[in-house]
């Protein structure tokens, strides 16, 4: 499969994504530079700067609005060939939390029919391999808490403030989202 990339700068950093034509296959969320940011998709030798690919043209674009604060809709395609089936179904269900809300890692599992998975499925957003396509920045702990985001607490904060969710500081010290 011929495998296809594209790097876009964004509000908040450099973000990449990749195809093998499909649909998406990787992505990743805002780095410092654009080097990191490809470094980062860990593609094969032979992935090719996109020269004309629409779907990445439009992932880009997606890219930009997202971390400029604004509402998108994407109806990209992903490519999850690689995951597990239940991989695959988290991500699935994870890409259909909307915007401006949140749900935790154990309702998360309930709508996978494995309830009381909730720490697998945070192993399965810790490898999110199409953040913020499938949007993990929106899947929070019991009681809100902004828990387990490879990226940094930092970002995920700023990410949900992006769509309107007001973040605080807890009682216990966590920062957690109010619903």
């Amino acid at each position: 499969m011929p495998y296809a990339y594209a790097v876009v700068e964004t509000a908040l950093g450099w973000c990449a994504v990749a195809t093998r034509g499909a649909g998406l296959w990787r992505s990743c969320l805002p780095l410092g530079d654009a080097d990191q940011a490809l470094a980062s998709l860990q593609l094969p030798q032979t992935a090719a700067r996109h020269a004309d690919n629409s779907l990445l043209d439009r992932a880009a674009e997606h890219l930009i609005r997202l971390f400029q604060g604004e509402r998108t809709c994407h109806e990209l395609g992903l490519d999850l060939a690689d995951e597990t089936c239940f991989a695959r179904g988290v991500l699935c269900q994870c890409s259909d939390i909307a915007w401006g809300e949140v749900v935790t890692y154990g309702r998360l599992a309930a709508r996978v029919g494995k309830p009381g998975a909730a720490r697998a499925v945070g192993q399965v957003m810790s490898r999110n391999p199409l953040a913020p396509f499938v949007p993990c920045h929106r899947v929070v702990g019991a009681g809100g808490d902004l828990a387990g985001f490879g990226a940094g607490l930092r970002l995920k904060t700023q990410m949900l403030k992006l769509e309107s969710l007001k973040v605080l500081r807890a009682p216990n010290g966590k920062l957690a989202v109010v619903v």
